[in-house]
This record gives C-alpha cells, structure tokens and sequence, in this order.
C-alpha cells in the first residue's frame, strides 16, 4: 500500500521527534534501550511459548505484536517478538512496534501495517545518516545499520530516491543529523554505537 506524501513527511517528523525525545544518538540504533526509555516492556516469544502459540492462532504476526497487560489500574505496554528470526529481524520487528505506539495506532489495518513498516525502515537507517557512509552498494548499508541484505537493498534504492528529489530539504533531516553526527575536517562523521 502507498502512502500519501503527506503520510510520510509525517511519519518521517515523528522519527525525528523520537530520537530527540529520547536521545537515540547512535548507530545501530539499540532499539531495546529505546523501547526501555519509552516504557515499554520487551519479552521473547520463548518466554512464553503457550501464548506465541495462542498469538498466532489469533492471527499475530510470526515476527512479533504489541500488547497492553493490565494490571487493575496499571497497565504496561509489551512488545512480544519471535526470538528465532535474525537479530536485524528482531529489530526492524520492535521498531515496527514501536512505530504503532508512536503513531497511535488503536486497531490493526493495512494502512496501520504500511505507516508501521514504513517508520521502521526510516527510523532503522535514515537516508540523511546512509550519506554519511557514502555507500558503494547495500551491503555497506547492512553492516553499518545492523539490517538484513533485504532490508539493506531496500534502503539503498530509498536513499537513491531520496538523493535525486529530497536531499536535505526538511527540518527533522537536519534534526537527525544533529543528533547522529558530529563535524571533523569538515565531514559528518556518524556517532557509532561501542562494540557494534
């Protein structure tokens, strides 16, 4: 599903505000120390292997789902994910996620599932911070990103695009490569995560 344009400037603002709110500042993105620093609680499908089983005969996605578990008054947002998928699956899973959380998703529809999917390929490697690499193909973007090849090809054709109509246009770009990025000898050099 397409969105509209308006959709991902959106989206892509909601990002940025994000990593602000947060001070996600490096790469990869640990996206279990966001989801922390949100409250959100993250547990693995094996930890519970009666309701993965239950989940996905409810119709769950196998990757992972977010759930609100109420406790009388109290109520925790957790994000389920299937610990057997990849690490750069897990993820761009909890970024996905995460992105219903932000984008205040209430109920499941296709249009909840491409603006999730669509703020997890943004926020996982955003094509202002993929400059900075000076990427040669997408395996350079799967290394620095922590994705998978597949995701890694998507975003080098996304970053492509991005260079011919958009490059360095909008306020949450500069927003992004504030917080990713510092100047040294003239070049943004990328904030990367130690032992990454």
């Amino acid at each position: 599903m397409r969105l509209l344009d308006d959709d991902y400037e959106r989206i892509k603002s909601a990002v940025a505000d994000l990593y602000r709110r947060y001070s996600v500042a490096t790469i990869p993105v640990d996206v279990f120390s966001l989801a922390r620093k949100m409250g959100i609680a993250i547990r693995t499908y094996s930890s519970y292997p009666d309701l993965f089983r239950l989940a996905l005969r409810g119709g769950a996605p196998e990757d992972g789902f977010k759930a609100t578990i109420l406790d009388g008054t109290h109520s925790t947002t957790v994000i389920f994910y299937n610990d057997t998928m990849s690490r750069q699956r897990i993820r761009f899973t909890i970024l996905h996620e995460i992105g219903h959380i932000v984008l205040g998703h209430k109920q499941s529809s296709e249009l909840a599932e491409a603006e999730a999917n669509f703020f997890a390929k943004y926020a996982i490697a955003p094509p202002v911070l993929v400059r900075c690499i000076h990427p040669t193909d997408y395996v350079e973007i799967a290394d620095a990103f922590d994705i998978s090849l597949e995701c890694a090809y998507f975003c080098m054709g996304y970053y492509a695009k991005w260079l011919r109509f958009s490059y360095g246009d909008y306020d949450y770009e500069t927003t992004i490569e504030e917080l990713f990025t510092f100047v040294k000898g003239g070049d943004r050099i990328l904030r990367m995560k130690k032992g990454a």
